[in-house]
């Protein structure tokens, strides 16, 4: 009994696990004893899976090998062995593919307020995912107020996507050549073509794009 006991408070010291914790465990070992062949099953799905599958997923794997279990038994085992699933990060969308066009000086300084309205221009493209797929979506936003002067929403983050955006803010937005507004993007291929580029002299605005690898300051 008294080598029993110091046994555990060897491991006790040993793990630097509560001493509740550590018994709770201990009192669950025999549970994962009885479900030993179930519990190798989800141990090696979870491996295979490089650590990012859930019980939900484990239970389907579970079941299409033809083991027949509760989503809840999954659950509690792979709480026993502490096993949570990683969360893999998504990339965030970047549309910069080196020098392919014209590129333009940082003249905002990432001080994109402006005193009055229709001065500067922030736009991006920005990624969404939904089940069937991904949607881009390009905003216009007036530094003024933040608003959005004009936007579009694509399946492509295409040329098009870009030029009908734009056309939307200045059919919403009165545009003269006087009033010297400036055009902020990041330095994403579609603001070097050389149709965007001719699009904003056009109307007598000019642009200005935020260095390689930072965001442009819209959000």
């Amino acid at each position: 009994m008294f080598l029993e006991l110091y046994i555990h408070w060897l491991l006790l010291d040993i793990s630097k696990v509560s001493k509740s914790l550590y018994y709770y465990h201990l009192k669950q070992s025999p549970y994962l004893d009885k479900n030993a062949v179930i519990v190798q099953e989800i141990k090696k799905a979870f491996k295979d899976s490089k650590n990012t599958y859930g019980y939900c997923r484990i239970t389907a794997i579970l079941k299409k090998n033809g083991y027949i279990v509760n989503h809840k038994k999954v659950l509690k085992i792979m709480n026993l062995l502490e096993f949570h699933p990683e969360q893999k990060r998504r990339k965030k969308y970047s549309s910069y593919q080196g020098d392919v066009g014209k590129k333009f000086g940082n003249l905002l300084k990432r001080d994109f307020k402006a005193l009055t309205p229709n001065e500067t221009w922030m736009t991006d493209v920005t990624e969404f995912k939904i089940n069937d797929g991904k949607l881009y979506l390009s905003p216009f936003i007036d530094g003024f107020n933040q608003e959005i002067v004009g936007y579009s929403i694509s399946i492509r983050p295409s040329m098009e996507l870009i030029l009908h955006s734009f056309k939307k803010a200045l059919e919403n937005q009165e545009i003269y050549k006087g009033d010297k507004l400036i055009i902020h993007s990041d330095q994403g291929w579609q603001y070097q073509n050389h149709i965007f580029n001719d699009a904003v002299s056009k109307i007598g605005a000019v642009q200005s794009m935020s260095r390689k690898g930072n965001c442009n300051g819209m959000v």
